[in-house]
């Protein structure tokens, strides 16, 4: 049980997660600008779509984690890859960050263009965009490594890092 003035810090800002930051901001704002005034879609390009990565296209599973579907999709990922990122990062050093967390991306990419194969999921030709495979792995380890750290849940409810990550794990896969 949690007893005590609760704290608040803001989390660090380290040289990757501040690159997968930037990178992930200014391809959202790139992504908008081309479908509102040239009807172009960036994600078709650049998102994972399983079809074309069998066509040879196999920049895709190393762009799609930096376009995302919307806003609210964009900001939840990127505050949690700043919020346990740059923790990771601090412990792991800068190298070791980034090389798992494109670990996480590439394995969440063949995860997915495997069952699009198989025929489970949207289907071979629909883009997937976003870090969320890259976040889940972030947070796993997180929770692993930082397991009794406070988090909040909401804002709102404190609870230990561990149980926080399997709250989101399970919102995620209903």
């Amino acid at each position: 049980m949690y007893r005590g003035t609760p704290q608040f810090s803001t989390p660090p800002l380290t040289p990757m997660v501040k690159g997968i930051l930037l990178i992930s901001g200014m391809l959202f704002i790139l992504q908008l600008m081309l479908e509102s005034f040239a009807s172009f879609s960036l994600g078709g390009v650049l998102g994972l779509v399983p079809a074309r990565l069998f066509q040879g296209w196999i920049w895709q599973p190393f762009t799609y984690s930096f376009l995302h579907s919307g806003m609210f999709h964009i900001l939840f990922n990127l505050l949690v890859i700043w919020t346990v990122g740059g923790e990771l990062e601090l412990l792991w050093g800068s190298r070791l960050f980034l090389a798992f967390y494109f670990v996480c991306a590439l394995g969440a990419a063949l995860l997915h263009a495997i069952f699009s194969a198989v025929g489970i999921g949207l289907g071979p030709w629909i883009p997937i965009l976003g870090s969320s495979g890259a976040v889940y792995g972030l947070l796993m380890a997180y929770g692993i490594l930082f397991g009794n750290t406070l988090m909040y849940f909401f804002m709102l409810f404190p609870m230990p890092a561990r149980y926080f990550v399997l709250l989101l794990g399970g919102v995620e896969l209903i």
